[in-house]
């Protein structure tokens, strides 16, 4: 008597050209976003020295907050719709 067993087999196939381009975009956003939060830290330090300084670094700092959500929103996402091996 012959028993079956069906195994997973995952072959990694080379990446296409989307596949390539939006990691490297995820790496964009990555550095566009800490640049952000850093722009908005030296702005609201040099706040210190004029108030209404103070108040546009919290706003860059508050758009940075907001890439950070967008691109954790966009790992998620990925992370979630990515195929998974059974098991």
């Amino acid at each position: 008597m012959c028993t079956a067993d069906a195994r997973w087999v995952h072959v990694r196939t080379p990446a296409t050209l989307a596949q390539r381009y939006f990691r490297q975009m995820s790496i964009r956003n990555l550095g566009a976003v800490g640049l952000v939060i850093l722009v908005g830290l030296v702005i609201g330090v040099l706040g210190i020295v004029a108030s209404s300084l103070y108040t546009v670094g919290v706003l860059i700092l508050f758009i940075g907050g907001v890439g950070v959500a967008v691109v954790v929103g966009e790992y998620l996402i990925r992370y979630f719709s990515s195929p998974r091996p059974p098991g």
